[in-house]
């Protein structure tokens, strides 16, 4: 592996141990990096899919409500209807 200047990071830390800082990147250093980018994909990968699967419940909830808002409508129509026939 080639080492590389570092021009991003002048003095980064990794969480994993190997230094980004000075001029030379060591191997360890890169494979840290890589490890936190690895790890960071993989959290915004779940959080993104508990997301999806929070807006999918809110979304059957406001659905199952509207349902129930419909029925109820409907049930107060045919009463008004009846009690209108009946001449009430």
């Amino acid at each position: 592996m080639s080492f590389k200047k570092d021009t991003d990071s002048p003095n980064e830390q990794s969480p994993l141990g190997g230094s980004f800082g000075g001029p030379l990147r060591q191997a360890g250093g890169m494979i840290a990096k890589m490890n936190t980018i690895r790890r960071k994909i993989f959290i915004w990968g779940t959080v993104s899919c508990s997301m999806t699967k929070k807006k999918e419940k809110k979304e059957k909830k406001k659905k199952k409500k509207k349902k129930k808002k419909k029925k109820k409508k409907k049930e107060k129509k045919k009463k008004k209807k009846k009690k209108k026939k009946n001449g009430i």
